[in-house]
């Protein structure tokens, strides 16, 4: 975002996006969940540098090595930064206790330079200690006196830039959907954000474009080990006439055993065993009968 900045003015639709989408990620994070409930974690260290922006005009908040829980009553570090002093709320200043309210601050500070592409706090050649005062100290002046600011998005970034936490929004929830209420914002602004990048860095977008795709080339076949499964199958194949002898000898064995099965049961069936019978004295044969048993 800060190179984005320092490229020029931006759309307030634009404006309204980028920063509705970096309370959208700073809500999660003071709402980040544990198992016994809401921890949350204050970014302390939001600035132009921290915000990163995709080509698809995605929008990221970077760099958490600063954050500190919500519940922990005093900062350390971040206030000798030069640079990142003028970005933060005075109660971080002051090195008092913070929560969500305080990045809350931080957002402000950056609404209220990218809607009039001017410094708030910071001035050239000036060090941190000084800095810190202005931030403490200093009269907030109104976007509208450097430059056209519509009032329902001066009201949002004059709250924001309240010095006392009470005054602001409670959360970065309530502020986004204020923001959106705006009449500048767009549904459009994210189209219009990746317009606006490709148009000012066509270099890096260059860059960042992937080589051509190489079409695809088929290589010869090869009778080595490293050829493909099917190709070694091919390798194995036996000629045509080796499998027509095998199928031949295979219909020839099942003609086989077929015919032997149909003449073993014509032999049977014509074979009829004889009647037991007894020959008597004209050759007539007598039927045998059971003698009667002795009483």
């Amino acid at each position: 975002l800060d190179k984005l900045l320092d490229s020029g003015p931006l759309p307030h639709a634009v404006v309204i996006f980028i920063v509705a989408e970096i309370l959208s990620g700073l809500d999660h994070a003071h709402h980040l969940p544990e198992d016994k409930g809401a921890l949350g974690v204050v970014h302390r260290d939001l600035s132009p540098h921290n915000i990163l922006l995709s080509w698809e005009g995605a929008v990221k908040i970077a760099d958490f090595g600063l954050a500190k829980l919500q519940w922990s009553r005093y900062v350390s570090a971040s206030v000798d930064l030069k640079g990142k002093v003028a970005f933060m709320s005075p109660e971080q200043a002051a090195r008092q206790a913070l929560d969500g309210r305080s990045d809350l601050f931080s957002v402000g500070v950056m609404l209220w330079e990218m809607l009039t592409g001017a410094r708030l706090f910071a001035r050239e050649h000036e060090d941190a200690t000084a800095t810190k005062w202005r931030v403490l100290t200093d009269r907030i002046v109104r976007p509208s006196v450097l430059c056209p600011v519509a009032p329902d998005l001066e009201a949002v970034v004059m709250r924001l830039l309240e010095r006392e936490p009470d005054q602001r929004y409670p959360n970065a929830e309530a502020t986004r959907a204020e923001l959106l209420r705006c009449e500048d914002a767009s549904k459009l602004a994210r189209l219009e954000l990746e317009r606006i990048l490709v148009s000012r860095f066509p270099q890096a977008l260059a860059r960042r474009s992937p080589p051509a795709v190489q079409p695809f080339a088929h290589e010869p076949r090869t009778r080595t080990g490293t050829a493909p499964p099917f190709d070694r199958l091919e390798a194995r194949r036996r000629p045509r006439w080796v499998v027509l002898v095998v199928v031949a000898c295979v219909l020839a064995v099942v003609g086989i055993g077929a015919l032997a099965g149909f003449v073993t049961t014509r032999i049977r069936s014509s074979v009829v065993a004889p009647r037991a019978t007894t020959s008597g004295s004209s050759g007539t044969a007598v039927p045998l009968t059971c003698p009667k048993a002795d009483r």
